[in-house]
């Protein structure tokens, strides 16, 4: 779990360097700006990719599919963030400088335990392959036109201090959309059980109706419902870790939300227990989440 924090870290920052780039206000006059044009790795037209593959050293495949707007991961959507970003990335990346033989001699050794090989298509066309690797801590990024192939130090023109090899190991799990749940259609039933309290939020034409003793606080109330609807993960646990929160299923949670429309109800049932930070909940009676404390206690709290 630490290496995929690490990861996502990276990629969370070089979300944030894609953002200062595209507002960013241009260099003064006269400004000198060294530029390498080589786009041996660099795929132009992005809007004909249709599939990405990453396969990683211990022979798994990270797929991601073009599905009308967006994309999936498997059977499920993918974080539309971070596709539109390694869209971005590919369009964007150059390459640096090539790598002596030497260099590239010792790197090439520890591809098998290291390298992502990428492939790119258009329908069944292959638009770019190569094999990622890099060295996250000194935030160099290489590449491989193959395993016997030459290597070139890769990164985004005039941004060195992005790792961007880094978004190539991210694991197929960390790739899901956060959000748990598609839009609510039409009317909308709420229903909380925090502790021993009970309430209801109906919202009807953009009206909300409060369910419970007192009166609740408006502010408060509209974010409660802003969060259910908008609910992310903040980590999705892979199945295989599953037998590690079956007990929870026999412990009643802390607080327990269903949310109805005309689609059907989904469910979420918050544990308290596990690390200082995150909280481990059941979606729909069927997977398993970490949700941080610090943001769910933002919204969870009574109106």
């Amino acid at each position: 779990m630490k290496k995929n924090t690490v990861l996502l870290i990276i990629f969370l920052s070089l979300v944030g360097l894609n953002v200062w780039l595209l507002t960013a206000p241009d260099k003064p006059a006269g400004t000198k700006e060294i530029v390498n044009t080589d786009k041996r790795f660099t795929v132009e037209d992005t809007v004909s990719i249709n599939r990405i593959s990453l396969k990683r050293p211990d022979g798994v495949t990270v797929t991601l599919n073009r599905n009308g707007n967006g994309w999936n991961i498997g059977e499920k959507k993918a974080d539309p963030n971070m596709t539109r970003f390694l869209l971005s990335l590919l369009k964007d990346i150059r390459v640096k400088h090539p790598l002596s033989e030497e260099v590239a001699g010792k790197l090439r050794g520890s591809l098998s335990q290291t390298g992502i090989a990428v492939s790119i298509f258009s329908k069944d066309k292959k638009l770019q392959s190569f094999i990622a690797t890099g060295e996250a801590q000194q935030k160099r990024s290489y590449f491989f036109e193959s395993q016997d192939g030459k290597a070139y130090q890769i990164h985004i023109p005039g941004y060195d201090d992005s790792y961007v090899s880094g978004i190539f190991e991210i694991p197929a799990i960390d790739w899901r959309n956060r959000r748990l749940w598609d839009m609510p259609k039409g009317d909308l039933d709420i229903r909380v059980k925090h502790n021993e309290k009970s309430f209801g939020v109906t919202v009807r034409q953009g009206q909300l109706n409060y369910e419970g003793e007192g009166e609740p606080d408006q502010d408060k109330l509209k974010s409660l419902v802003s969060g259910l609807v908008f609910m992310e993960a903040d980590r999705f646990v892979p199945e295989k870790e599953y037998g590690n929160y079956s007990n929870l299923r026999t412990i009643e949670p802390f607080y327990k939300a269903t949310t109805t429309d005309q689609d059907g109800t989904r469910a979420l049932a918050v544990y308290d227990v596990g690390d200082r930070d995150f909280w481990p909940a059941l979606v729909d009676d069927k997977s398993f989440i970490l949700l941080s404390k610090k943001r769910l206690e933002k919204f969870m709290k009574l109106p």
